[in-house]
């Protein structure tokens, strides 16, 4: 397994990628499956994202496919520079329970220590999704509030934890 910052080059196997975490897990992101199919040119897309400053997106490759991801999105204010957000964390079914999640993350981070001033990740998680709880919190992360009926999916509320990880310099 290779993990590494996404490039444009990577834009159709993130976006198949996507559509799948849509598919697989749709309590688990604001998107929904049927928005996301519905935006025009939506590779070109992901491909400008991609080749933001703004954010940078880490992915795990197994021969020679895109089979997990983070987005690590950086603040630009001034008085909040020192904070980047992880948002879109997703494991296709078939690589859950191998440590792909946190090998990205753990480049993510590393990326972070040396690359940036920021000193806080926050990221939120769906209150039930036990095994990306436990594995936050083995990286670091901290719960600091839970946000209830975060969102709806249907007619059901879903809450969300809210986690930080405070960067230790090296």
């Amino acid at each position: 397994m290779q993990t590494r910052i996404l490039t444009a080059e990577d834009a159709s196997a993130y976006w198949k990628l996507r559509l799948e975490a849509l598919q697989e897990s749709p309590e688990s992101f604001a998107t929904s499956y049927e928005e996301a199919v519905m935006r025009e040119n939506p590779v070109q897309r992901v491909a400008d994202i991609l080749s933001s400053n703004s954010a940078k997106t880490f992915g795990a490759f197994q021969d020679g496919e895109l089979i997990g991801n983070i987005i690590v999105s950086f603040q630009t204010m001034p008085k909040l520079q020192h904070k980047a957000s992880i948002f879109g964390v997703y494991v296709t079914p078939s690589a859950r329970g191998k440590g792909i999640a946190e090998a990205i993350m753990q480049t993510l981070i590393s990326y972070i220590e040396q690359n940036s001033e920021v000193e806080v990740l926050d990221l939120t998680v769906v209150s039930t999704n036990v095994p990306a709880i436990r594995l936050y919190e083995k990286i670091g992360f901290v719960k600091w509030g839970l946000e209830e009926k975060s969102m709806k999916n249907n007619d059901r509320f879903i809450d969300e934890w809210h986690m930080n990880l405070f960067i230790q310099r090296r």
